[in-house]
């Protein structure tokens, strides 16, 4: 007797297919998520520093989780082709303070920011 396993909802599925959770719409290459899906490209209102010393995806990863725990980060994304950061502030933080806090963050992790966008 076979038994037969019930197809996956919908929800399942999407969650299965990308490993870094349902919603993530990081193309080749990058650390996270930023821009339109699929795009590439920050959305407006992101704050994009481009990103000097980061020579591999794990350095990318390392500085994207480094970004999210600060305060005022609702999503980042990284990409080591690009050498760029690209933040999306969730409002409770003035850009400035957000940017500069990010700079900041990459320095401490062993990094330099080279200049905006």
């Amino acid at each position: 007797m076979r038994f037969r396993l019930p197809a996956p909802r919908r929800a399942d599925r999407v969650a299965a297919a990308d490993p870094r959770g349902a919603g993530a719409d990081a193309g080749p290459g990058v650390a996270g998520s930023h821009g339109p899906a699929g795009s590439g490209a920050p959305a407006s209102g992101d704050v994009e520093l481009r990103i000097a010393g980061m020579t591999c995806a794990g350095c990318a990863t390392t500085i994207r989780d480094g970004l999210l725990q600060l305060p005022g980060v609702a999503s980042a994304g990284v990409s080591p082709v690009t050498h760029r950061a690209a933040l999306r502030p969730d409002g409770t933080v003035p850009t400035e303070d957000l940017e500069m806090l990010a700079e900041a963050a990459i320095t401490g992790l062993g990094y330099r920011v080279v200049g905006e966008g």
